[in-house]
């Protein structure tokens, strides 16, 4: 009997064995088949080329906006199909598509010769959205925002302004605005330090002139002039250039000037120090990043996963196959790009190459969790928290695979620590609708320190003669202001005349020169020719003060200012003046060498600084008018 059974169930699973393989057979038949009518395109379980792949995401792109440009010509903006590109991007990560903001922005423009500022202004808008880095676009929806009316002009203000800051966005843009405004401050600083030394020299060059007739007596007042003249533009005679000039009078009158004039004085010091190391700095920075083991890692993080991308990594990973970063990345493009068995074939090579590393743990587990093997999914992250659990990464995607096997309370305590670990991360990955698991791939502050370390340490460019020089010139005022000997001359409140301790005596210091401490302070016998020859003496020269504080604070606003001790006051207008011309400068000439900021998509923000600077001139002068007033 029992024989009987055994031989009735090997046939039955012959039959059964048979049948299923029957069934497998005409399943592959019916994928083929449908594979190859092009109507009904099914899944399979073979994932298509990574080729195919990019084209379906990209085709999405391109067939929403063809839809998008049809509505257009028929003369309305479909803020749906808009939309739709929007979320397409952001399913996709993908942080920009330039592409489609510039053809934006070229239909606003046409909106805009057609007389149609509110169509054109929701281009611009769109722009913004579909590339929020694009500088040009915010730039043009100012233009739109004050085409529309003037009452818009301080949205168009605000708007101007976020072009300017907008490549923040991405790490490329980073990089660009860090080292542009690195320039513009430390030129800003260089060229407020020479106009401060010419206002140094106004101020004191006639003290310098009177010590130096004390010291050679034996000289005459033409010699003594010629002597000083030559001293102070010794710098340009050396052939050390023009620029010396400012740290150089520094040292010369630092002996005269008041407190608040040095600390100035040691500000400007330093950026003369460290302006050309910050030069080479950006220099270096630059050309670091366009290295080949760093510019493709930039252009991730700035246009996202693209099948140039992809290429370019292939490359990169045969060219430096010892670098994990890069098959880490790679691995990840893959990912973006659906063709899952080309990731976990990288990822797999990766932990026989690196078994310690829990990225490729977290990372395959994304995968496989993609791929509906929760379990493996599970394990593999598990895997990467243990080996990095100082990681907030790790436990945030098992939250999210406790959670799809409906262990909430488990996944509750895992984002719960991940919150922990990084509160502002996990924060940002919630508010994204379209957040699921998350790779564990090279940062940005990585990327960053791999330009650092080809670029070199900061302090490496601090041994220059420029800065040597500078710093010489420093340490002889400073030593130059220790001095206990205060002998030098000093000017009389009253009528300007320099005096000393040879022309002044007196145990309590007073800033009189003779004739006017015997005036208004003794005001003993004095002969009222005197006194009328010296009070005509100081009307003159109150009159040539205000003239010259009039004319040098409508020359240049904080002149005035800084010249009348008015220190702090009129070194902050003077600085935001030299920075909007800086700015505009920059713009004017020098703008192209970005694609953020071309000469043309500038020209809003040249009538904004023109606005800023003519503020500035008016707050100086009405000050300092009502001041003499």
């Amino acid at each position: 009997m029992r024989l009987f059974w055994a031989l009735l169930s090997v046939i039955y699973l012959l039959f059964a064995s048979l049948a299923f393989s029957q069934d497998e057979e005409i399943l592959i038949l019916k994928d083929e088949t449908e594979e190859a009518s092009p109507q009904e395109p099914t899944e399979t379980v073979q994932s298509p080329p990574e080729r195919d792949v990019s084209s379906r995401i990209y085709l999405d792109f391109y067939e929403t906006w063809r839809q998008f440009e049809l509505q257009l010509k028929l003369g309305s903006v479909d803020q749906r199909l808009l939309a739709d590109l929007i979320r397409l991007r952001n399913r996709n990560g993908i942080p920009k598509i330039t592409e489609f903001a510039l053809s934006a922005i070229r239909f606003g423009e046409t909106k805009m010769t057609e007389g149609k500022p509110e169509q054109a202004l929701q281009l611009f808008q769109a722009a913004t959205s579909l590339d929020p880095s694009l500088s040009i676009a915010y730039y043009s929806q100012s233009k739109a925002l004050l085409w529309t009316s003037w009452v818009n002009a301080p949205s168009a203000l605000r708007t101007a302004f976020e072009g300017m800051f907008a490549p923040v966005s991405t790490l490329n843009g980073k990089i660009y605005l860090s080292s542009k405004y690195a320039l513009i401050i430390i030129a800003t600083l260089v060229i407020l330090g020479c106009a401060f030394a010419l206002i140094i020299l106004a101020k004191y060059h006639g003290l310098l002139r009177h010590d130096t007739m004390e010291k050679y007596t034996s000289l005459t007042t033409t010699i003594v002039n010629l002597v000083v003249w030559i001293v102070l533009f010794l710098p340009i005679l050396l052939l050390a250039g023009i620029l010396w000039l400012a740290p150089f009078w520094f040292v010369i009158f630092w002996k005269y000037t008041r407190p608040s004039e040095k600390i100035l004085s040691v500000v400007f010091f330093l950026a003369f120090m460290m302006a050309y190391p910050v030069y080479q700095y950006v220099v270096k920075i630059s050309a670091a990043s366009a290295e080949s083991s760093v510019a493709p890692f930039i252009r991730v993080f700035s246009d996202g996963p693209s099948p140039r991308l992809l290429a370019d990594f292939r490359d990169y990973s045969v060219e430096n196959p010892k670098d994990s970063d890069g098959s880490i990345m790679l691995a990840h493009l893959y990912r973006a790009e659906r063709n899952y068995p080309e990731a976990i074939k990288i990822l797999q090579k990766h932990i026989l190459d690196h078994p310690k590393e829990a990225r490729v743990y977290n990372n395959l587990g994304h995968v496989y969790f993609l791929q509906g093997e929760t379990d493996i999914a599970l394990r593999m992250v598990q895997k990467a928290e243990d080996l990095d659990p100082a990681s907030a990464i790790y436990p945030y995607n098992l939250s999210i695979l406790l959670r799809a096997k409906f262990n909430f309370s488990d996944a509750e305590e895992s984002l719960g620590k991940a919150r922990r670990l990084d509160a502002k991360l996990i924060r940002k990955l919630e508010e994204n609708p379209y957040s699921s698991m998350v790779d564990s791939v090279p940062t940005e502050e990585m990327i960053l320190t791999r330009m650092k370390q080809k670029a070199g340490s900061f302090a490496d460019y601090l041994a220059n003669p420029f800065t040597g020089f500078s710093l010489l010139l420093l340490v002889l005022a400073l030593v130059s202001g220790l001095s206990k000997k205060k002998d030098h001359a000093k000017e009389c409140i009253k009528c300007g005349r320099p005096f000393c301790k040879r022309c002044q005596p007196a145990v309590k210091e007073l800033r009189f020169c003779t004739q006017c401490l015997h005036i208004f302070v003794k005001k003993d016998g004095v002969s009222p020719a005197s006194r009328k020859d010296k009070m005509r003496e100081i009307e003159d020269h109150s009159r040539r003060q205000e003239i010259f504080i009039r004319v040098s604070s409508l020359v240049l606003p904080g002149f005035g200012n800084l010249y009348k001790n008015r220190i702090w006051f009129g070194a902050t207008l003077l600085f935001f003046w030299f920075f909007f011309l800086v700015l505009i400068i920059y713009n004017w000439r020098f703008a192209n060498v970005s694609f953020y900021e071309s000469p043309g998509s500038t020209s809003i923000l040249i009538p904004v600084f023109l606005l800023f600077l003519a503020l500035l001139y008016l707050v100086a002068n009405i000050s300092l008018f009502r001041k003499a007033k």
